[in-house]
């Protein structure tokens, strides 16, 4: 691990750029690079609102953010098994997609909530790192990384 951490930290400074693209510029490249860059700093965010008007696309913002929307992920890193918590209720259809650390989407499934908590079972995922993503059209765009440990 410490080998291939090194290995990326050389590459940090290009990743990060390609990390700040639109990701309708530089399609799946630019995810692959914001995984990258997440393992080695995990606090960084990404607004594709702004990297795609800099590059001259408009985008519609359908970001949880306008709505006042959180959630939490627990246990955070998990064998597999999961539970979101949403500090509003919920009432939509949600689309579910997981997608590993080379832009993969690994898992996708699409079901109606109701209510403030949801349960995942990703037992079947290899152990790793993934990107979850939540939407709805009543919650917009929801974003977590999730750790799966066994």
């Amino acid at each position: 691990m410490t080998d291939m951490r090194t290995g990326i930290e050389s590459y940090y400074p290009s990743l990060e750029v390609l990390a700040n693209q639109c990701p309708y510029q530089g399609g799946n490249a630019v995810y692959r690079a914001r995984y990258f860059v997440g393992l080695l700093n995990d606090s960084i965010e990404f607004n594709d609102d702004l990297n795609c008007l800099a590059s001259g696309i408009w985008r519609r913002a359908n970001d949880s953010n306008n709505l006042g929307l959180n959630f939490k992920v627990i246990p955070n890193p998990s064998a597999g098994n999961f539970n979101i918590t949403f500090n509003k209720l919920i009432k939509d259809a949600i689309e579910l997609s997981v997608v590993d650390g080379s832009g993969r989407n690994v898992s996708y499934s699409k079901i109606n909530i109701e209510g403030t908590e949801l349960e995942l079972n990703y037992n079947k995922l290899a152990n790793g790192v993934y990107q979850l993503r939540i939407s709805g059209n009543e919650i917009g765009v929801l974003n977590s990384r999730i750790t799966i440990l066994k």
